[in-house]
């Protein structure tokens, strides 16, 4: 049970990022909040899916530093997620995927 959030007091929830637009060889930071919601430690992870279009992901690249980061329950932890798009990139206008943030 995790709830990912705006603003350190978890009162502003998201259920995802508006990336914007992107120049080849540019990447942005956003900064959300997670929140372990259950009763248990939890160790933290991030997941990427559905990429739109498939090859995407190959130049496209999601990175976050809470990898693995152990949170106690009811702790939050600041999360910046890191997307960068390589200088290389062609062919793509617009891309879309899915960030899954679990618990395990």
């Amino acid at each position: 049970d995790l709830g990912l959030y705006w603003d350190n007091a978890c009162t502003n929830a998201t259920d995802g990022v508006n990336w914007g637009s992107f120049s080849p060889g540019a990447s942005s930071s956003v900064t959300l909040y997670v929140r372990n919601q259950g009763d248990s430690l939890v160790k933290l992870n991030l997941t990427t899916r559905n990429w739109n279009p498939a090859n995407a992901y190959e130049i496209i690249t999601l990175t976050w530093n809470r990898e693995v980061q152990e949170l106690k329950p009811q702790m939050v932890t600041v999360a910046t997620l890191s997307l960068s798009v390589s200088p290389n990139i062609n062919g793509i206008t617009n891309f879309s995927f899915d960030t899954i943030v679990t618990a395990e």
